[in-house]
């Protein structure tokens, strides 16, 4: 039972993160107008050595390259894959929300982000593996309504905890945005 609940939890968590709608700028949004997909990666490497950001100091960023427009669904399939395999890292957002209605209102929004590979996620919360998998098929069938024909792949490399690795951004082909992302974007 306690298993149940606790993966309730997380797949509300993960599907918070997906759904959720912004009222704050991303953190490719803060700093100059996203004008160019470019400029949505200036932002990132300016903001990411901010104090604000704890996880800036064991995650480097080293460099980010276009890799290409998206195509096809099967090249969006593909795409999923990628971000969901084991060794990919990707950002476990907790938010908390406490709200006091009264003369004196009280609104508290607590963050709480981690960043892990799917791997380490099924082994931090003791998760079967098929539960871990319906976690990831829930990622991927979010992430594939978010990224469209003609949206723009970016590859962002760095190293974490001592490791390579290389996380893929996609763009709005006609807004230029960031409209997927598993490290970075649930930062605001």
């Amino acid at each position: 039972m306690k298993k149940k609940f606790f993966l309730f939890i997380l797949s509300n968590t993960i599907a918070l993160l997906i759904f959720a709608q912004p009222y704050a700028f991303s953190i490719y949004e803060s700093g100059i107008a996203v004008n160019h997909s470019e400029d949505n990666f200036k932002n990132l490497f300016n903001n990411w050595n901010s104090d604000f950001i704890s996880y800036s100091k064991s995650l480097d960023l080293l460099s980010y390259s276009y890799v290409g427009e998206v195509k096809s669904k099967s090249q969006i399939n593909d795409i999923a894959e990628q971000c969901t395999k084991d060794e990919t890292l990707f950002c476990n957002t907790t938010r908390v929300f406490t709200t006091y209605s009264s003369l004196d209102s009280l609104s508290i929004e607590s963050i709480s982000l981690e960043i892990m590979s799917w791997k380490e996620f099924g082994i931090t919360y003791t998760l079967l593996k098929k539960d871990v998998q319906k976690v990831k098929n829930e990622y991927m069938d979010k992430m594939k309504q978010q990224i469209q024909i003609g949206d723009k792949m970016f590859v962002v490399e760095g190293i974490f905890s001592g490791q390579p690795f290389k996380n893929y951004v996609l763009c709005n082909g006609e807004t230029s945005k960031v409209v997927w992302d598993n490290i970075y974007f649930s930062i605001k």
